[in-house]
């Protein structure tokens, strides 16, 4: 966190003006411009610095805002995803109560509870019915909602180990199942 101090002199570099160095002109009556002008080119620097390492960070806080604003705008109140003006079949949904609105997630809510532990974030449910609705989904599994996208669940067998990936209509996704199977996703399982 940058000091008012150096937040002035990388105002003060972009403008050309020095306060600190007018402060001690004035102050010292003149007597102290020897000391004045190694301090202005000092301060000077200092104040590149500060407003090139803002510049970074400024930039990287404007991308992140215009990404957010790309994800919101991306997303309907209904869950369907919007791509380019035109809706899709993807449909997104940042939590269980959302999910379990869906058709799939109805078809599954007395099916399934809370288990211990989160995954990125994400509450980590576990299937307690053997009639879970899904072929996917046995006694015993778990799952939680992906948390980058928020329009998949990730499915682990009773051991932890990733099982299949489903979309948020339950449909089998294969090239995320297989993303997962070869990178050999687990959770850990608190039972």
């Amino acid at each position: 966190m940058a000091s008012i101090l150096e937040i002035q002199e990388a105002l003060s570099f972009v403008v050309g003006f020095n306060l600190l160095t007018l402060v001690v002109e004035v102050g010292t009556l003149g007597l102290a411009t020897p000391i004045a002008i190694p301090l202005d080119v000092a301060v000077t620097a200092v104040g590149a610095g500060v407003a090139t390492h803002g510049g970074f960070v400024g930039r990287n806080a404007i991308q992140n805002g215009k990404d957010t604003l790309q994800r919101f705008q991306s997303s309907s109140s209904s869950g369907e995803s919007v791509s380019g003006g035109k809706r899709t079949d993807k449909l997104v949904v940042e939590n269980m109560s959302k999910f379990f609105e869906l058709p799939f997630g109805k078809s599954m809510k007395n099916s399934v509870q809370k288990a211990n532990g989160k995954y990125n974030g994400a509450s980590v449910w576990k299937v307690t019915d053997k009639h879970s609705g899904n072929p996917h989904l046995k006694k015993g599994d778990r799952f939680y909602i992906d948390t980058e996208s928020f329009d998949h669940i990730e499915v682990f067998d009773k051991r932890g180990r990733v099982k299949a990936v489903l979309d948020m209509k339950g449909n089998y996704i294969e090239a995320k199942t297989k993303a997962a199977l070869k990178q050999k996703r687990t959770i850990s399982i608190f039972d």
